[in-house]
């Protein structure tokens, strides 16, 4: 996963940096470095006079975030709940693997039902959410929840 967050804080970089595509793929190469600058040069004895930067993409991707390592974060989003976390850690956990299967959040309406699906009891009983509240307000609910069990009430 490590690979995963590497390549899209370089994309958001490129993204900041206005970067065109034909220097994305130099200076994504020369910033790799270990087992990724051993697979590159010999990706680049096959591809890399036609290699396109959404080619490097993919096999990127192939290489460092497998068919084994979607599934695990999807089983991974699919069971996650509150547990001993607070609504924070929660949240930002639900967020961070939501990042890694867009396919089974699709909108913002199906992410606030999993993350209001996994709340502790103690919580969903203090909060009232109401169909078409936007993520932020539901994460702003369950705080208000989760302060009213701590305090007792």
């Amino acid at each position: 996963m490590v690979a995963k967050e590497w390549l899209k804080q370089v994309i958001a970089t490129f993204d900041d940096m206005v970067l065109e595509e034909e220097l994305r793929l130099k200076v994504a190469t020369r910033l790799l470095d270990s087992r990724a600058r051993v697979w590159w040069e010999s990706l680049k004895g096959h591809f890399y006079d036609v290699l396109s930067w959404s080619e490097f993409h993919r096999e990127f991707d192939e290489e460092y975030y497998t068919h084994f390592h979607r599934e695990q974060k999807r089983q991974e989003f699919m069971q996650l709940n509150q547990g001993n976390k607070s609504v924070i850690e929660y949240e930002t956990e639900l967020k961070d693997l939501a990042k890694f299967v867009p396919e089974l959040v699709g909108s913002e309406e199906v992410l606030c039902s999993k993350f209001e699906a996994g709340f502790n009891l103690s919580v969903r009983e203090r909060m009232s959410v109401t169909r078409n509240q936007s993520f932020k307000e539901v994460v702003w609910l369950a705080l208000r929840a989760e302060k009213l069990v701590l305090e007792g009430r």
